[in-house]
């Protein structure tokens, strides 16, 4: 009896300890109950969406019996009303996710408990939900970025109207905008504790001379704070002109060495390089954004200007775009096809179009341009239409008509991506074609009320604001000093500004006839029979 006295104690603790801490998990599986396997998450940021992920199991011998309804159920801490968000499968076996939204994470903090439902049986996590819940404690959002900022000057008004992102967070504090002309010290210029996101500060006849550095900064209350820098943009002014040596004031000589110029009418750039189309030269010229020669396409190989017709000859290189890979594109006029080379090596490709009205056929391409889809459209004057082609060349449709009217002499083209339309310069009017619904919501802008009537519009930029610059072309003998400018026009199709007048001299055009612009907001434009390419600042 006393050795029975000796181990009962040792034969309980060995049984104790032969079996395990029972969980919430196994409290589900002993009342038939799915299983929930869930990592809470217990910190999130203000504004920003909260994912959540669980692993859950049907109870173990039933799978088939029913379907799993699995449920995400939150609410603003302290609240009475859950908002349920059901939890879908994910790629991975057995995972169900949902995300509480973005609007719903707040200062106040966050609840939430998952449920599965299986037949009449319902699980949760944690056990005892609802009125057992995870707890989210949500910390303020860091300032947000201000970028991009812009700093315009407006002639009209003489100021410089500056803009930035919103701020959209709790933490805001306040902001400040300074200028630094050259490479003097910063000057604040506006300064505020509201969350405004612009100011406008006087030119005062100095910040409109230079192209001056502003930077905006918006601060935290703990003097945490995110920057955004520009240069003064709406200014145009001359910073490059490549052209052959002449004699100021007098008529610019057509060239054929590098950096010369027979006819440039069609002009693409593409990270750091600058690719001219020259309709005298049959040639494509290209040239880094620093003005430094890289090579020559077409003329044989040898940029002489003399035409062909066999690959990588061009009789009128008319028009170039660049596909976001660094593929050129260039419009083959009177060869009646588009001509594509590597964008390195800028070797033939392969070629596309024939001489004719059929579909895939062309009739004298003027312009080229890509949408953002990677289709690319080839205006054709002679046809009056465009014609569609994807990246490879195989043809996909054309339209003659946009916005009800038929196309009369569409010249060049471009994509403006705020609108997702192809912008076509098409005698005076600008005519939209909407990419996302074939032309459905296209629309007609008349831009040259009060021109001579053979001035016309000519090449067409967009500008990483969203806003178009075209070209003014008069393509006559007579009227010379009507047209031969730039104007500006804003997603609305307002012209809201203009510069350039026809001559000869710096400050002047003589056929501009198209305009590319890089992402630093350069303009290079190709100024036709003053044979020459003038780059100009934002």
């Amino acid at each position: 009896m006393r050795t029975c006295r000796i181990f009962l104690p040792l034969l309980l603790s060995l049984l104790l300890a032969a079996c395990p801490t029972r969980t919430d998990d196994d409290d589900a599986a002993d009342l038939n109950l799915p299983e929930i396997v869930h990592e809470p998450t217990t910190s999130a940021v203000e504004d920003t969406e909260v994912p959540l992920l669980a692993l859950v199991y049907p109870p173990a011998g039933s799978e088939d019996a029913f379907t799993l309804v699995v449920t995400l159920n939150y609410r603003a801490a302290g609240e009475a009303t859950w908002t349920p968000v059901p939890m879908e499968l994910t790629d991975v076996a057995d995972e169900y996710g949902a995300t509480i939204p973005a609007e719903a994470v707040t200062m106040a903090g966050l609840d939430y408990y998952l449920s599965a439902l299986w037949g009449a049986d319902l699980g949760t996590h944690p056990a005892g939900a609802p009125e057992a819940a995870h707890h989210v404690d949500v910390t303020a959002a860091p300032v947000a970025d201000p970028a991009p900022l812009r700093a315009r000057y407006a002639a009209d008004s003489g100021t410089i109207e500056l803009s930035w992102t919103p701020p959209d967070s709790s933490a805001f504090a306040g902001y400040t905008v300074d200028v630094v002309l050259g490479t003097g010290d910063p000057v604040v210029v506006c300064e505020g504790g509201e969350p405004d996101a612009g100011c406008s500060v006087p030119a005062e006849g100095v910040y409109d001379a230079e192209y001056a550095t502003w930077t905006v900064t918006v601060t935290d209350g703990d003097g945490n704070g995110a920057s955004a820098t520009a240069v003064t943009d709406g200014l145009h002014l001359l910073l490059d002109l490549w052209v052959k040596d002449h004699i100021p004031g007098e008529e610019v000589a057509l060239g054929t060495g590098e950096l010369e110029f027979n006819l440039p009418f069609g002009i693409a750039v593409y990270d750091g390089s600058v690719h001219v189309a020259e309709q005298g030269n049959n040639r494509l010229q290209t040239i880094t954004d620093e003005g430094d020669f890289l090579g020559f396409v077409g003329a044989f190989g040898g940029g002489n200007g003399a035409p062909g017709e066999e690959d990588g000859q061009f009789q009128a290189a008319m028009d170039a775009t660049v596909m976001p890979d660094g593929r050129i594109f260039v419009a083959d006029h009177s060869n009646a096809r588009i001509q594509v080379f590597d964008g390195t090596t800028r070797q033939f490709q392969y070629a596309f179009g024939s001489l004719g009205t059929g579909d895939g056929q062309l009739r004298f391409p003027m312009g080229v341009a890509h949408d953002g889809t990677g289709a690319v459209h080839v205006v054709e004057s002679v046809n009056a239409r465009v014609s569609v082609f994807d990246d490879a060349g195989g043809f996909l449709f054309s339209y003659a008509t946009v916005d009800g009217q038929a196309l009369e002499s569409p010249s060049r083209i471009a994509f403006w991506p705020e609108l997702n339309s192809m912008a076509i310069a098409d005698g005076k009017v600008l005519r939209l074609y909407s990419v996302e619904d074939d032309g459905a919501t296209s629309a007609t802008w008349e831009l040259l009320d009060g021109y001579a009537e053979t001035v016309e519009l000519g090449g067409l930029c967009i500008t990483e604001w969203g806003e178009a610059i075209v070209t003014v072309d008069d393509p006559s003998e007579t009227g010379l000093s009507d047209g031969h400018e730039l104007i500006k026009v804003d997603a609305e199709g307002n012209v809201f500004d203009s510069f350039g007048a026809w001559g000869i001299g710096e400050e002047h055009f003589w056929r501009p006839v198209a305009c590319a612009v890089d992402e630093y907001g350069t303009v290079y434009v190709a100024d036709g029979l003053n044979h020459r390419i003038k780059i100009l600042g934002p």
